[in-house]
């Protein structure tokens, strides 16, 4: 039996589930729908705004109830994926039992990285930039000015989802903006960006354009995750 995935969503809701689409278009079962992979999405919107609580510094009550949804959970999940980038900020507090089982998107952004030859434009809400969750030399942080537009544009997103306006005039503006750094693609930190890179994928294939995109990646590699958290469970349990 294949081991469960728990989703850490609601953050926002409609990109943890494009997210968890994402995970079945990329793993399609080739005999019957029986084989596709085991998921279970826990979307709570009511965990209030990360870039908020940053800027408050009282992140008590937020670490509490994003701990009380991996406790929801503990007793089926094998690994978890917490969607929202900028709740990486909170990530080495939360207890250790859950981080060692947690895949972190940050680790799988520096990861894709590495394996790339230029530069790339970081892509992220106003927590993320202020607080400079990502940090590599070959990240370029966008201007302040850029910085408010692409918040604005993400937050958009929340309320609109995958809406072609939005997604087309979001689209225009990163490659405008884009002239103006030395780069040579984009890193998607912030979860909203999941559906533009999606969109972009999709409509615009053709152009071969550098998007690093973590929760991509983790739909695409899936199974991996599933063999590596099912052999820790394992060891952990012996």
């Amino acid at each position: 039996m294949r081991p469960i995935g728990v989703v850490i969503g609601g953050m926002g809701p409609l990109a943890s589930a494009e997210f968890v689409q994402s995970v079945y278009e990329a793993n399609i079962p080739l005999t019957k729908e029986q084989s596709a992979p085991r998921l279970v999405l826990v979307s709570d919107p009511i965990l209030e705004d990360r870039t908020s609580i940053i800027q408050q510094g009282n992140d008590n009550i937020f670490i509490k109830s994003l701990v009380d949804k991996f406790e929801m959970t503990n007793h089926i999940a094998n690994f978890y994926v917490l969607t929202c980038v900028t709740a990486h900020y909170f990530f080495d507090k939360l207890p250790s039992k859950y981080q060692k089982i947690t895949i972190n998107l940050l680790e799988v952004a520096l990861d894709s990285i590495k394996l790339t030859k230029e530069p790339v434009l970081l892509l992220s809400t106003k927590g993320t930039y202020d607080t400079h969750l990502f940090n590599h030399p070959m990240i370029v942080y966008p201007t302040i000015k850029h910085q408010e537009q692409i918040h604005s544009y993400i937050y958009n997103l929340k309320q609109v989802g995958s809406n072609t306006e939005i997604m087309e005039e979001f689209f225009e503006f990163i490659q405008e903006i884009s002239k103006q750094y030395p780069i040579g693609g984009w890193l998607c930190g912030c979860t909203e960006l999941h559906m533009l890179s999606k969109y972009i994928f999709k409509y615009y294939a053709k152009l071969n354009l550098n998007i690093i995109d973590p929760l991509w990646v983790i739909a695409k590699y899936w199974c991996d995750y599933e063999n590596k958290y099912s052999i820790e469970k394992t060891e952990r349990m012996a």
